[in-house]
């Protein structure tokens, strides 16, 4: 910790790697890998998310014989994922297999939000019935519904060759800073997805492509969060399995339109935008009870001299006005936008009620406040032409 602490204060360029916080990650790591309850829980977790999957077995495990420094499991009679030569002799597809490795790491990080983060050949075994086995679950990745969004858009864009989209979905993370020259690793990032995009598909190898993409983000003091590197190393090292065991192998056909399918999925689901209307109403309802305390106290300082406020009007009556018009406006334009959300999402509740219900009244009302606030914001943006 003193030779991070060290070069994060002292070598500039170590800085955006953020060595303390890796470090510490590092120490949170090893502590959750030497605790096998916590190793015996993960295992029985991932078995209950890939339940109805039928080519993926999980070892057994017996808590009544197991303890925080034992763990004891079922063990796996199979072969490494690598062993080429056994699997054929079983008679087993190496390339269904490496189908099935791929798919279980991307619906694990994409769909469940919890995933093996240290997916190496050693940990993977086919089992002579041609399914998958999977050991070691003392690293585990776990995401939320949020970041698994954002993960999606993240790779969406590169998938897509979208520089635009993913300079953007960056920005939407809070990663790039003020001092980000954004022009040139916009830039830098469309030549590069530019090169792997033409490039034919058979030679592109995913791992060096999203350590590339890293590279170049990174380069621009661009802070990239642990778990989106510990994503980027799951995906890259089971792109790797696969091709070591498959050498025809395409990930790339398998990625590029799952990630789509599901980003689109994802990005259309009514409940997202649901949560996202109860979040702002939440952030609003918690601005409205501390603004009275906040203006007070504000007050109280510049009545005891703390706070000195100079006013020079040099047209600033006309901009105040102009200004508290447009807050009006996006007050006006929350209060649409959150009723037809609360009406959206009430919609089918109402429908399964019947007419004479509270909830199709309340559905009424909000949509009728819907469509007056909106026609006055309407009204306000055609009176006056500008926002």
């Amino acid at each position: 910790m003193i030779i991070a602490e060290q070069l994060e204060e002292r070598v500039a360029e170590a800085r955006q790697f953020r060595p303390v916080a890796l470090v510490e990650q590092f120490a949170r790591s090893i502590k959750k890998e030497t605790d096998f309850e916590n190793e015996r829980a993960n295992i029985e977790r991932f078995r209950k998310q890939f339940e109805a999957e039928p080519g993926l077995h999980l070892p057994r495990t017996w808590p009544e014989f197991s303890t925080r420094r034992a763990l004891t499991m079922e063990f796996i009679d199979g072969c490494k994922v690598t062993d080429q030569a056994q699997m054929e002799a079983w008679g087993v597809d190496c390339k269904v297999v490496a189908q099935l490795g791929t798919k279980l790491v991307m619906a694990a990080v994409f769909e469940h939000g919890f995933f093996h983060a240290d997916p190496h050949p050693g940990n993977f075994f086919v089992l002579p019935d041609g399914r998958l086995a999977l050991i070691d679950f003392g690293m585990m990745g776990s995401l939320d519904r949020e970041r698994v969004d954002e993960m999606l858009a993240f790779l969406a864009a590169i998938l897509l060759a979208d520089p635009e989209m993913l300079v953007t979905q960056l920005m939407d993370l809070g990663l790039i800073g003020d001092s980000v020259d954004v022009r040139a690793l916009r830039t830098e990032i469309h030549e590069l997805l530019s090169r792997y995009y033409g490039m034919e598909i058979g030679a592109l190898d995913i791992g060096i492509f999203i350590t590339e993409v890293f590279e170049t983000i990174i380069r621009y003091d661009v802070r990239m969060p642990s778990d989106l590197l510990l994503v980027g190393k799951s995906v890259s090292t089971m792109e790797g399995i696969a091709r070591q065991i498959q050498p025809d192998f395409n990930p790339m056909v398998e990625l590029r339109p799952y990630l789509v399918r599901l980003y689109a999925r994802r990005a259309l689901d009514p409940s997202a935008y649901s949560r996202r209307v109860w979040r702002v109403a939440h952030d609003w309802w918690g601005l409205a009870r501390s603004l009275p305390n906040d203006v007070r106290g504000l007050a109280r300082r510049v009545r005891d001299g703390e706070i000195v406020i100079n006013i020079n009007d040099n047209g600033q009556a006309e901009r105040l006005v102009r200004v508290e018009r447009q807050v009006n406006r996006v007050i006006v334009g929350a209060a649409c936008f959150l009723s037809w959300g609360l009406f959206s999402v009430l919609v089918p509740e109402a429908a399964k009620a019947g007419f004479f219900s509270f909830t199709t009244f309340w559905a009424f009302v909000l949509a009728v406040n819907g469509t007056w606030t909106g026609g006055l914001l309407a009204f306000s943006l055609l009176r006056s032409r500008e926002l």
